[in-house]
């Protein structure tokens, strides 16, 4: 597993902010309702601990965080999840700190492990041929083959040995890297329970290599030179750092149960608290006589397997998605692997499993993700997941208007009401390339099952779920989370160790059936430089749907940029951009309708407005006035599109949107099967 030093750098983005946001309410909001005393707490601590820590960081205090944390905090950042992990691997090996050599270990031994960026550094590889030396007592005191250990890897182990700790786990050594690929893949899988086991996750976040090391720990750590800067803009979990720019270090970090970060200013980030270096009140003051059922930081990706219930949630592998696409790796063939442990361990939630990056129980709602910005295509992937493109990608605004399963939590009937009910249009099959052999897959798009369930009062519900009434939307509870606040639109399927129908790997495709039609387009336009660009469709000379295109630069043409909220493009020699003028080729567009839209009659359509497919980002209403309709109580209906692009009679996604319905039915579309490449 190489993971190497890269110029390009991107940082996580909070998705509980862009979701209270998306929904029209304040950021933050939830927290602030919920924990008043401890946000001002907090304040007051912040102001407090102004004062530069000393050079040499406290190491008993990082203990009285450890102690704290394992006696009070509870199931969120005690459980092990050790049986999950004993499942893919029996053993592992660990660095032995006090021998300072190699051990094999059962998997449910204790150990602590570590998240850093490689970087050039020179490394120090566990393989075969030097496994048994490695094992030999002091061998890692000493270079081997004239390679050092680097000085993160040095510093960790003077660091657990301080804090009276046995094992450490280090990738670097604790994995064959010369592996077969069979085993590095079982490996690989099991790399998120590995870090959801370790007691508690070394976060080198301070450099950008593993020579970097952990300054100011004593011993032989380098000395660490702070400055008022970095008390200024400290922060608990590392956003701003390289560390969390990395692809390799983002499962790391969502499964880790709690973080011990090193970035000039340490911090331990757990399950139910943030503590800052310097802060000496923050231990007891956070001490609640009971801890709240959700997190008041829940934004910070930490701790995941807590967080899962025992059903599928759409909201949290889209979280997972919308991070980890917009991070950097060397190798872009390590795209996939470096988020194979993400995937594992979210596939056993996903009846029928997940198959490139999309849970095929969701299918219709997950082909519905737009790029964040212009993205590029990643060879060899298939151009309707994400994963077959480059950059950041939106989910959560995409898949808001129909998944169940919600993140805002304010109490208002839009956390549970879906915006609109989708029916399908599409049949998909997943089929295997070399001998045309269709999977059977029940699970294939069954959430159509579950949502039918909203509207059917007799019917028996799923085990453990409950149907409750209210004014504004039925909502549904499940025993697993009997706080009021997890309210879902539809009861879901409780996850089995059956939940996956097949191991489906990369040499199966999807094949549709759905209606096809050419419809005209207009120009291609974007609001800003970075925001990506969209495509009006027309019928008639009238404006009936929108497209956000993925990759429009794969067309050579030139665009017409829009200012956000003017309704005129800018002019040949805008400042804004070098270029934007109109686009005057290819003037039609193959799209092919997947599923159909139903808005009911309701009042809430503002909070939804961000998310509109039918809604240009800076012009406003396209093609239909939703909000027009929905007010004098008429259902309107629209279809979900993509816009394809044949090659060898495979086609090829070009980008996502929606066409009215009444609009498209008067096209007269062909129903095509087609392989999607």
């Amino acid at each position: 597993m190489e993971r190497e030093l890269s110029s390009m750098q991107d940082f996580v983005v909070d998705p509980v902010r862009s979701r209270t946001k998306l929904r029209g309410k304040k950021s933050g909001s939830f927290r602030n309702k919920k924990f008043p005393d401890r946000i001002e707490r907090l304040r007051e601590r912040q102001a407090a601990s102004s004062k530069l820590p000393e050079q040499r960081i406290d190491l008993n205090r990082i203990q009285a965080w450890w102690m704290e944390c394992q006696n009070h905090h509870g199931g969120c950042c005690t459980e092990r999840y050790s049986e999950a992990l004993s499942q893919h691997v029996d053993s592992l090996i660990f660095v032995d700190v006090q021998s300072e050599c190699l051990v094999e270990r059962p998997s449910s031994t204790p150990f602590v492990a570590l998240s850093y960026v490689w970087g050039s550094a020179p490394m120090i590889k566990t393989r075969r041929s030097n496994y048994a030396l490695l094992t030999q007592a002091r061998a890692l005191s000493h270079n081997i083959n004239g390679v050092a250990l680097p000085q993160t890897i040095r510093d960790a182990i003077y660091l657990l040995r301080s804090l009276g700790k046995r094992y450490l786990w280090v990738d670097c050594l604790s994995l064959f890297q010369d592996a077969t690929a069979e085993e590095m893949d079982n490996s690989l899988r099991a790399m998120a329970h590995i870090y959801t086991s370790a007691e508690f996750t070394i976060v080198a976040a301070g450099g950008s290599h593993a020579d970097h090391g952990l300054p100011g720990i004593g011993g032989p750590s380098r000395e660490r030179v702070l400055s008022e800067q970095h008390v200024k803009h400290r922060e608990g979990y590392p956003w701003s750092s390289y560390w969390s720019s990395r692809g390799w270090t983002f499962q790391e970090s969502v499964f880790a149960r709690r973080l011990l970060v090193f970035n000039s200013i340490v911090s331990w980030v757990c399950g139910r608290c943030v503590w800052l270096e310097k802060d000496p009140s923050a231990l007891f003051l956070d001490r609640p006589d009971k801890w709240p059922s959700e997190r008041p930081h829940l934004g910070i990706p930490t701790g995941l397997m807590s967080l899962l219930p025992p059903y599928p949630v759409l909201g949290r592998w889209g979280m997972l998605v919308e991070n980890y696409a917009r991070r950097a790796l060397t190798y872009e063939n390590d795209f996939k692997r470096a988020f194979a442990g993400a995937t594992d361990v979210m596939s056993s939630t996903f009846p029928g499993g997940i198959f490139n990056g999309m849970p095929i129980f969701f299918l219709d709602i997950a082909l519905l993700w737009r790029p964040r910005s212009t993205v590029s295509r990643r060879h060899g992937e298939p151009s309707w997941s994400w994963v077959g493109w480059k950059g950041g990608v939106d989910c959560l605004r995409s898949w808001c208007l129909f998944y169940p399963d919600v993140y805002g939590k304010s109490g208002h009937p839009s956390d549970w009401v879906a915006f609109a009910t989708l029916k399908p249009l599409a049949n998909y099959r997943i089929v295997q390339l070399d001998d045309e052999k269709t999977f059977d897959l029940p699970a294939l798009n069954q959430f159509y099952q579950y949502q039918a369930l909203q509207h059917d009062m007799r019917a028996s519900l799923p085990a453990g779920w409950k149907r409750e009434a209210h004014p504004e939307g039925d909502f549904y509870t499940h025993d697993s989370r009997p706080d009021e606040e997890s309210r879902y639109s539809y009861p879901l399927p409780i996850a089995t160790a059956l939940s996956r129908d097949n191991e489906l790997d990369t040499s199966s495709t999807l094949v549709c059936t759905a209606p096809v039609a050419k419809i005209d387009r207009g120009d291609i336009e974007r609001t800003t430089p970075e925001s990506p660009a969209t495509v009006t469709l027309l019928l008639k000379g009238s404006t009936i749907g929108m497209v956000t295109i993925d990759d429009p630069e794969n067309e050579k043409l030139t665009l017409r940029l829009f200012i956000a909220n003017s309704p005129q493009p800018c002019r040949s020699k805008c400042e804004h951009v070098p270029m934007c003028t109109r686009w005057t080729d290819r003037t039609h567009c193959v799209l092919v309708a997947i599923s159909e839209a139903v808005v009911p009659d309701r009042s809430n359509t503002a909070l939804y407005h961000g998310a509109l497919p039918l809604r240009h980002p800076g012009r406003g209403k396209v093609g239909i006035d939703i909000d027009a309709s929905v007010g004098n109580g008429k259902k309107i209906s629209f279809y979900n599109v993509l816009w394809i692009e044949w090659k060898d009679e495979v086609a090829y996604r070009r980008g996502v949107g929606a066409v009215d319905k009444e609009a498209w039915d008067s096209l007269q579309a062909e129903v095509r099967t087609f392989r999607l490449g």
